[in-house]
């Protein structure tokens, strides 16, 4: 499509055209304040909306913090308490003595091994002993009947 195109002057005297001018400037400055206004509406909205979200998760923070806190004091109070202090000493006394009493028992159960290992090579000598010595009595006996007889 093939559009004609014309253009046009007009002259307008100097004052003319500060006037002119003037105008296009404050509607500028019009729409940039009405272009503020809306920025500042939204900006305002945002602000309320994160405030709100600010205290909705500052009270859930404060709940959150009171109850750790409560949670901290009992703690320490049940591991500061006295008595608990006390149980837990004899415990470790109590776990000191069977430890010992356990090692006591392992060292008298390797010493009455050690003496029934003893006692049973010294029986064994004592056994081989007196065999020896049955076994002289014959010899001397067989000898003395070969001799006598």
């Amino acid at each position: 499509v093939d559009c004609k195109k014309t253009v046009s002057y007009v002259c307008v005297t100097p004052p003319e055209k500060r006037l002119q001018d003037a105008q296009d400037n404050y509607n500028k400055q019009v729409d940039k304040y009405n272009n503020l206004q809306t920025e500042s509406t939204k900006l305002a909205k945002a602000i309320q909306e994160t405030r709100v979200d600010l205290d909705r998760k500052h009270n859930i923070y404060q709940n959150h913090y009171q109850d750790y806190d409560t949670k901290l004091r009992v703690w320490s109070i049940a591991h500061n308490n006295e008595s608990r202090l006390l149980s837990q000493g004899r415990l470790g006394q109590q776990q000191l003595t069977w430890n010992n009493s356990a090692k006591a028992l392992a060292e008298a159960k390797a010493a009455h091994q050690r003496a029934q290992a003893a006692s049973n090579n010294a029986t064994a000598t004592l056994k081989a002993a007196h065999d020896a010595k049955d076994r002289a009595k014959e010899a001397v006996e067989r000898n003395a009947s070969a001799h006598g007889a």
